[in-house]
């Protein structure tokens, strides 16, 4: 059985999809592979790669997922959810900061050549694991919060009555605006409730940090 969705709550949303009807919403996502399918207010990703068309610079990235496919910190995965992108010559250069299904924070930055050309895997690369991983995951539904600032990202989870975070600062955190990116690997399926992007906090002088 699905969770019951929650209510919205009123933010000044940058990115928002609900997946309400049975539509998915072309406008906000491009396709790279698979077939994402919309109905009843959830996104069902099975073998599928979704990007936002928008790209962001930072922000607290929020979302639900519902799966049996989570996995084990010891077994590789490459099923994510958060921010990703492919920039330089031939799409080469890797950039991201994801909700790995495995249970880990995965935050990615190439060092590209004076051509900003990339090869290989990225130059930086950080994993934190998510405490207690496995009593989340056995709950089958985990909510995410990925705050993104150019310090640091953490990662919030939620699942089975457990709250737990991953935090990395550091070489890897990318320097350049990346999209929302929701994928699954073959053999893998999730279902997504919701995802929603508030703005980046904003510091005026002699106020403090505002939303």
């Amino acid at each position: 059985m699905l969770a019951e969705k929650r209510p919205l709550v009123l933010f000044n949303y940058e990115f928002n999809d609900e997946f309400g009807g049975n539509e998915f919403n072309r406008n906000k996502w491009d396709i790279f592979g698979g077939n994402p399918v919309a109905s009843g207010g959830w996104l069902t990703l099975s073998e599928a790669n979704i990007q936002s068309k928008k790209v962001f610079s930072g922000g607290i990235l929020q979302g639900v997922i519902q799966s049996s496919d989570w996995k084990p910190q010891n077994q590789f995965t490459d099923s994510s959810f958060g921010f990703e992108t492919w920039a330089g010559n031939e799409n080469k250069c890797h950039y991201g900061i994801v909700f790995k299904a495995s249970g880990h924070l995965a935050v990615l930055r190439p060092l590209p050549d004076s051509n900003g050309n990339c090869s290989g895997d990225p130059r930086y690369q950080a994993y934190p694991p998510i405490p207690n991983w496995e009593t989340i995951r056995a709950g089958g539904i985990v909510s995410f919060t990925i705050n993104w600032s150019p310090e640091d990202v953490t990662l919030k989870v939620n699942g089975n009555g457990q709250e737990e975070q991953a935090s990395y600062s550091g070489q890897a955190i990318p320097t350049v605006p990346l999209k929302i990116r929701l994928y699954s690997q073959n053999g893998e399926t999730y279902k997504i409730d919701y995802v929603r992007l508030i703005a980046p906090a904003k510091k005026e002088p002699n106020r403090g940090v505002i939303i």
